[in-house]
């Protein structure tokens, strides 16, 4: 069946290019697209690790504290019952 005489030849999705564009536009994208899957694939490893690294160096600050703020409260727990049993 031959196009309709209003239709381009080659038309990409009503754009209206030439055949030729197309190619060089398909040839374009395949150069690209080849690149996709294992960008796609390093960037959301580098993201992946960036959140482990970040939760854990978290979690270990945490820790660091409670344990320098426990250390704290005992030392004032053991000067409040110097205090109280010199005063009795």
């Amino acid at each position: 069946m031959s196009p309709a005489p209003t239709e381009k030849v080659g038309e990409w999705k009503g754009c209206g290019l030439h055949p030729y564009d197309y190619l060089i536009l398909c040839l374009w994208m395949a150069r690209y697209k080849l690149f996709v899957g294992p960008f796609a694939k390093v960037f959301l490893g580098a993201i992946f690790t960036y959140q482990v690294l970040y939760w854990t160096w978290l979690k270990l600050e945490m820790v660091e504290s409670k344990y320098e703020k426990n250390q704290e409260v005992a030392a004032l727990e053991q000067k409040a019952k110097e205090l109280t049993g010199a005063q009795k």
